[in-house]
Protein backbone atom coordinates (compact mmCIF):
# COMPACT_ATOMS: atom_id res chain seq x y z
CA UNK A 1 0.00 0.00 0.00
CA UNK A 2 1.36 3.48 -1.02
CA UNK A 3 2.70 5.51 1.96
CA UNK A 4 0.38 8.90 0.97
CA UNK A 5 -2.59 6.77 1.41
CA UNK A 6 -1.87 6.15 5.31
CA UNK A 7 -2.56 9.38 5.69
CA UNK A 8 -5.74 8.88 4.78
CA UNK A 9 -6.47 6.34 7.65
CA UNK A 10 -7.13 6.90 11.24
CA UNK A 11 -5.53 4.67 13.83
CA UNK A 12 -7.61 2.99 16.70
CA UNK A 13 -7.13 1.29 19.43
CA UNK A 14 -5.20 1.11 22.90
CA UNK A 15 -2.91 -1.19 25.07
CA UNK A 16 -4.34 -2.74 28.10
CA UNK A 17 -2.21 -5.55 29.32
CA UNK A 18 -0.60 -6.30 26.08
CA UNK A 19 -4.21 -7.47 24.74
CA UNK A 20 -5.67 -4.87 21.70
CA UNK A 21 -8.67 -3.10 22.59
CA UNK A 22 -10.69 -1.65 20.30
CA UNK A 23 -11.58 1.58 20.14
CA UNK A 24 -15.93 2.30 19.75
CA UNK A 25 -16.20 3.14 16.36
CA UNK A 26 -17.53 7.34 15.72
CA UNK A 27 -19.91 5.98 13.22
CA UNK A 28 -21.25 2.89 13.68
CA UNK A 29 -23.75 2.93 10.90
CA UNK A 30 -21.04 3.77 7.95
CA UNK A 31 -17.77 3.17 9.71
CA UNK A 32 -15.73 -0.26 9.67
CA UNK A 33 -12.09 -1.32 10.60
CA UNK A 34 -9.40 -2.51 8.05
CA UNK A 35 -6.39 -4.49 8.50
CA UNK A 36 -3.06 -3.11 7.40
CA UNK A 37 -1.11 -6.39 7.00
CA UNK A 38 2.98 -5.95 6.95
CA UNK A 39 4.95 -7.72 5.00
CA UNK A 40 6.92 -10.79 5.64
CA UNK A 41 7.44 -14.00 4.36
CA UNK A 42 5.66 -17.29 5.42
CA UNK A 43 7.70 -17.26 9.34
CA UNK A 44 8.30 -13.90 9.84
CA UNK A 45 5.58 -12.98 13.48
CA UNK A 46 2.52 -11.64 11.66
CA UNK A 47 1.73 -7.38 12.41
CA UNK A 48 -0.54 -4.74 10.88
CA UNK A 49 -2.25 -2.02 11.95
CA UNK A 50 -5.51 -1.09 12.12
CA UNK A 51 -7.70 1.69 11.00
CA UNK A 52 -11.14 2.20 10.77
CA UNK A 53 -12.67 4.22 7.46
CA UNK A 54 -16.19 5.35 5.99
CA UNK A 55 -16.79 1.86 4.13
CA UNK A 56 -19.18 4.09 2.05
CA UNK A 57 -16.62 6.68 0.82
CA UNK A 58 -13.73 5.34 0.85
CA UNK A 59 -10.86 6.17 -1.61
CA UNK A 60 -9.10 3.22 -0.60
CA UNK A 61 -8.64 -0.10 -2.33
CA UNK A 62 -8.79 -2.84 0.59
CA UNK A 63 -9.38 -6.58 0.02
CA UNK A 64 -12.62 -8.17 1.50
CA UNK A 65 -11.74 -12.11 3.08
CA UNK A 66 -13.93 -14.77 3.50
CA UNK A 67 -12.65 -18.23 5.39
CA UNK A 68 -13.11 -20.51 7.38
CA UNK A 69 -12.57 -19.24 10.77
CA UNK A 70 -11.72 -23.41 12.39
CA UNK A 71 -9.11 -25.86 10.82
CA UNK A 72 -10.55 -29.07 9.39
CA UNK A 73 -11.03 -30.50 12.75
CA UNK A 74 -13.16 -27.71 14.33
CA UNK A 75 -10.48 -26.18 16.20
CA UNK A 76 -11.56 -22.00 16.24
CA UNK A 77 -9.41 -21.54 19.46
CA UNK A 78 -7.80 -18.38 19.81
CA UNK A 79 -4.39 -19.82 20.53
CA UNK A 80 -2.45 -17.66 17.56
CA UNK A 81 -1.47 -13.96 18.00
CA UNK A 82 -1.33 -10.93 15.21
CA UNK A 83 0.28 -7.61 16.99
CA UNK A 84 -0.80 -4.58 16.13
CA UNK A 85 1.44 -1.23 16.02
CA UNK A 86 1.92 0.86 17.26
CA UNK A 87 0.23 -0.02 20.38
CA UNK A 88 2.42 -3.10 20.63
CA UNK A 89 -0.48 -5.27 21.40
CA UNK A 90 -1.47 -8.25 20.30
CA UNK A 91 -4.74 -9.81 18.75
CA UNK A 92 -5.74 -13.20 19.66
CA UNK A 93 -6.70 -14.99 15.94
CA UNK A 94 -7.86 -18.89 15.59
CA UNK A 95 -5.06 -20.62 13.83
CA UNK A 96 -7.26 -20.97 10.51
CA UNK A 97 -7.02 -16.86 10.93
CA UNK A 98 -2.96 -17.15 11.34
CA UNK A 99 -2.56 -19.13 8.49
CA UNK A 100 -4.95 -17.71 6.06
CA UNK A 101 -2.76 -14.42 6.81
CA UNK A 102 0.61 -15.61 6.30
CA UNK A 103 -0.48 -17.22 3.17
CA UNK A 104 -2.64 -13.96 1.75
CA UNK A 105 0.59 -11.22 3.35
CA UNK A 106 3.09 -10.15 0.61
CA UNK A 107 6.63 -10.29 0.84
CA UNK A 108 7.54 -6.99 0.66
CA UNK A 109 4.09 -4.70 0.26
CA UNK A 110 1.64 -3.93 2.97
CA UNK A 111 -1.73 -5.59 2.28
CA UNK A 112 -5.05 -3.75 3.46
CA UNK A 113 -7.76 -6.25 4.13
CA UNK A 114 -10.98 -6.55 5.71
CA UNK A 115 -11.14 -9.76 7.99
CA UNK A 116 -13.73 -10.09 10.41
CA UNK A 117 -11.79 -11.54 13.43
CA UNK A 118 -9.46 -8.80 13.52
CA UNK A 119 -11.44 -5.84 12.44
CA UNK A 120 -14.17 -6.57 14.54
CA UNK A 121 -14.50 -6.06 18.36
CA UNK A 122 -15.49 -9.90 18.98
CA UNK A 123 -16.32 -8.85 22.77
CA UNK A 124 -18.68 -6.28 21.78
CA UNK A 125 -22.15 -8.09 20.84
CA UNK A 126 -23.40 -5.00 19.91
CA UNK A 127 -20.51 -4.16 17.72
CA UNK A 128 -20.48 -7.75 15.95
CA UNK A 129 -24.51 -7.49 15.31
CA UNK A 130 -24.32 -4.33 13.74
CA UNK A 131 -20.77 -5.23 11.71
CA UNK A 132 -22.43 -8.14 10.53
CA UNK A 133 -25.47 -5.66 9.08
CA UNK A 134 -22.66 -3.91 7.26
CA UNK A 135 -20.98 -6.69 5.52
CA UNK A 136 -22.71 -6.36 2.26
CA UNK A 137 -21.54 -2.94 2.05
CA UNK A 138 -17.98 -3.75 3.09
CA UNK A 139 -17.68 -6.39 0.89
CA UNK A 140 -20.02 -4.66 -2.00
CA UNK A 141 -17.51 -1.73 -1.64
CA UNK A 142 -14.11 -3.78 -1.50
CA UNK A 143 -11.82 -4.03 -4.45
CA UNK A 144 -12.10 -7.72 -4.50
CA UNK A 145 -13.15 -10.19 -2.61
CA UNK A 146 -10.61 -13.18 -1.45
CA UNK A 147 -11.89 -16.55 -0.71
CA UNK A 148 -9.44 -19.01 1.55
CA UNK A 149 -11.09 -22.05 2.65
CA UNK A 150 -7.92 -23.25 4.10
CA UNK A 151 -5.12 -26.02 2.84
CA UNK A 152 -7.20 -29.07 1.97
CA UNK A 153 -5.89 -30.94 -0.96
CA UNK A 154 -9.36 -32.39 -2.13
CA UNK A 155 -10.39 -28.37 -2.42
CA UNK A 156 -8.94 -27.94 -5.67
CA UNK A 157 -11.46 -30.69 -7.09
CA UNK A 158 -14.12 -28.20 -5.69
CA UNK A 159 -12.31 -25.34 -7.69
CA UNK A 160 -11.95 -27.16 -10.72
CA UNK A 161 -15.24 -28.62 -10.73
CA UNK A 162 -16.74 -25.41 -10.84
CA UNK A 163 -14.83 -24.12 -13.75
CA UNK A 164 -14.68 -27.28 -15.83
CA UNK A 165 -17.24 -28.91 -17.86
CA UNK A 166 -18.69 -31.68 -15.45
CA UNK A 167 -18.05 -34.09 -18.05
CA UNK A 168 -14.00 -32.89 -18.47
CA UNK A 169 -14.48 -33.16 -14.78
CA UNK A 170 -15.47 -36.78 -14.48
CA UNK A 171 -12.87 -37.68 -17.69
CA UNK A 172 -10.11 -35.94 -15.36
CA UNK A 173 -10.92 -37.46 -12.08
CA UNK A 174 -12.81 -41.15 -13.15
CA UNK A 175 -15.78 -40.11 -10.98
CA UNK A 176 -18.80 -37.64 -10.51
CA UNK A 177 -18.92 -34.36 -8.30
CA UNK A 178 -21.12 -36.33 -5.78
CA UNK A 179 -18.99 -39.21 -5.41
CA UNK A 180 -16.32 -36.97 -4.05
CA UNK A 181 -15.20 -36.21 -0.64
CA UNK A 182 -14.09 -32.46 -1.79
CA UNK A 183 -17.59 -31.00 -1.22
CA UNK A 184 -18.62 -32.69 1.75
CA UNK A 185 -15.20 -31.82 3.27
CA UNK A 186 -15.51 -27.72 1.93
CA UNK A 187 -19.25 -27.55 3.33
CA UNK A 188 -18.30 -28.58 6.71
CA UNK A 189 -15.96 -26.36 7.06
CA UNK A 190 -16.87 -23.52 10.01
CA UNK A 191 -17.16 -19.92 8.38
Amino acid sequence: MASNTTETLRSVGTKISGKYQHQPLKSPEKEARLLELNPGDISTPLSCKIHSVDVEDTPLPYEAVSYTWALQNGDASLSSEISVEPTDTVVMISTSCENMLRRLRHTIEKRLLWVDMVCIDQSNTGERNHQVGLMKTIYSNSRCVLIDVGYHPEGVEVFEYLSLDPKKFKQKYGRDIARSNAFRILFSLRW
